[in-house]
């Protein structure tokens, strides 16, 4: 991941507000905050939920000196990289404290990225686990007086808080590997479009280039009718490759029949034909198809995904989507919070 795509993707799961809810939901029943780490190309990245006030005292104790921080950071990585490889995990951090990990990817993925609780809980021995705690409070330079105040305030989480703290991090995981997945879709989108403004592309150029690859023309096509009558026209194959993956393009029945040597008309029958389907209703769907991945950022307003997915105006976009799913785009994201 570039310093730019970390910076926007840090913002993103730093604000998202599903994510914020599920760290306060954390905070509410165990004591747990979120804490995100995943590598970019500077080494890696850490991005709490809301901001940083996840971090307990006795945490901000331990990383108010340098050591003390360098040595948080890695501990961070080295329990991400363990989940990666061995799953859902109950670990100790070098300061004596308890932390949960749950790898945002399944076991074995190539790269190593991770939810983690905050160092937030202890074991049922606290004063066996301050004498560890000291030592390394010692090592630090650290008032061992303050520390041991707020080591003693970390809770100890009985079994039934652990399992709700790993419910949460197991969502929050899942929760992630979905916007990094719709982040992608995104900047593809964009991507493309960028492309096809650079070599001044056009719908009606997409569609004559893949005929030419694929020999396709109106001869084809009267080819088609003469031997292969239950196939479905290359033009027609086509257009429907082309929408499926850049439904957001402003096509133009006239220019996609043109590049095909067909009238507007012949080719509406023709997608009618072979696909059940108007070739307005096939678009606009494909279109709300999208758009229902896209509710899902909850950094995009309603405006924004429907010129994202070909709508000019936001209010046809609305009512477009309300006559198919039965509810509005707005109501349609409330579901998914």
């Amino acid at each position: 991941m570039s310093n730019r795509e970390t910076v926007t993707m840090h913002s993103v799961l730093r604000h998202h507000p599903l994510l914020i809810k599920l760290n306060d939901l954390g905070m509410h029943l165990a004591n747990m905050r979120i804490n995100i780490i995943y590598p970019d190309d500077n080494g890696w990245v850490q991005c709490s939920p809301g901001g940083n006030k996840g971090a307990p005292d006795f945490c901000q104790v331990m990383q108010s000196v340098p050591e003390g921080a360098k040595q948080c950071k890695m501990c961070h990585v080295l329990m991400t990289v363990a989940a990666s490889s061995s799953g859902t995990m109950q670990q100790k951090c070098h300061a004596g404290a308890y932390t949960l990990v749950c790898p945002i990817n399944p076991p074995g993925h190539e790269q190593s990225q991770a939810v983690l609780s905050t160092c937030t809980f202890t074991g049922t021995d606290k004063q066996k686990a301050w004498k560890e705690t000291a030592l390394r409070g010692k090592h630090l330079g650290l008032d061992l007086k303050d520390l041991k105040k707020h080591f003693e305030e970390l809770p100890i989480l009985t079994d039934a808080q652990i399992k709700v703290a790993n419910d949460v991090l197991a969502i929050a995981a899942e929760s992630i590997k979905m916007i990094f997945a719709q982040r992608k879709i995104q900047e593809q989108l964009i991507e493309e479009k960028k492309g096809r403004v650079r070599t001044g592309g056009s719908v009606g150029n997409t569609v004559t280039e893949k005929l030419k690859v694929l020999g396709a023309s109106a001869g084809d096509d009267k080819e088609s009718k003469a031997s292969r009558q239950d196939q479905v026209p290359a033009i027609i194959r086509v257009v429907q490759e082309t929408v499926n993956k850049s439904p957001e393009f402003h096509y133009n029945v006239a220019e996609i029949a043109a590049s095909a040597r067909m009238t507007p008309n012949h080719f509406s029958s023709l997608f009618r034909r072979h696909t059940g389907q108007t070739f307005s209703t096939f678009l606009s769907n494909r279109r709300l198809a999208l758009a229902k991945q896209l509710l899902g950022d909850f950094t995009l307003n309603i405006s924004e995904i429907a010129s994202k997915v070909g709508f000019d105006d936001p209010g046809y976009f609305a009512r477009r989507f309300r006559q198919v799913e039965g509810i509005t785009p707005r109501a349609w994201r409330e579901t998914l919070r």
